[in-house]
């Protein structure tokens, strides 16, 4: 037993063991501290990709609300403003009761048609392609509306939901009036597996990749917040066609 305790080379093996341990608890604290260093540095890139996102939404939310702004103001001058100074004008220069009539009941239709697509009467019952397709009612009879509709599910889509596609819808129509020169336009819509697509071409005079207005820029918008996508393919004097594809991930 002496002989072994005094044994050198008994403790060179201590030693040798000894600092193997060290090293490997050293290479040990090292992964552990590098490890949590990266899972630090992918948090706050996290976080700051998440800060970003938000800010991309709130500015968007804000510049679409914006935009909406100017649209109502722009109807309520248009449709309400104009035709009031008309009859305004007839009640001054003429006698004629049934024109001043005609034109009262049509800025009362025009009164109604605003105060509904701020407010979409019973949104969260009507379902969303009924909802989609009434937009288009008000191009009869001047344009040609040819409407193919098809739901294979019973998605339950949220009002916010439905406002945002209303919204968008409604930019599409409004271009569609001041800009395509279009005589007929064709909608398509399909719902199955919780998912949404929306087809809206026209025949009109379309539009370079380059010439997007603020129509355009507020589909996006809007599109953004609820988390869909679009697609637009138009060509100058070959009309326009835009697909909205909708996901309803609740």
């Amino acid at each position: 037993m002496e002989n072994w305790k005094e044994s050198p080379t008994l403790f060179v093996w201590i030693i040798y063991t000894l600092f193997a341990v060290i090293l490997v608890g050293f290479f040990v604290i090292h992964l552990i501290r590098r490890n949590l260093t990266q899972e630090n540095k992918r948090k706050q890139e996290l976080s700051l990709l998440e800060e970003k996102h938000l800010k991309d939404l709130l500015n968007k939310h804000v510049r679409t609300q914006e935009h909406e702004r100017e649209r109502i103001g722009s109807d309520l001058h248009d449709a309400i403003s104009n035709r009031l100074n008309m009859i305004l004008l007839k009640l001054r220069v003429s006698n004629n009761k049934n024109d001043i009539e005609e034109d009262i009941n049509e800025t009362i239709n025009a009164v109604r048609r605003i105060a509904h697509d701020l407010n979409p009467p019973m949104i969260d019952k009507i379902p969303i392609d009924v909802l989609v397709m009434a937009q288009f009612d008000r191009l009869l009879p001047k344009y040609e509306v040819r409407k193919w509709s098809k739901s294979l599910s019973k998605t339950i889509w949220s009002p916010d939901l439905k406002i945002q596609v209303i919204r968008i819808i409604q930019e599409l129509v409004n271009n569609i009036v001041k800009h395509s020169q279009a005589t007929l336009i064709t909608v398509k819509l399909r719902e199955r597996n919780r998912q949404l697509f929306i087809v809206v071409e026209d025949n009109g005079i379309g539009f370079s990749s380059d010439d997007k207005g603020m129509g355009l820029k507020n589909i996006e918008n809007r599109l953004f917040i609820i988390e869909g996508s679009f697609k637009i393919k138009s060509e100058n004097n070959k009309g326009t066609k835009v697909i909205i594809a909708l996901y309803n991930g609740i």
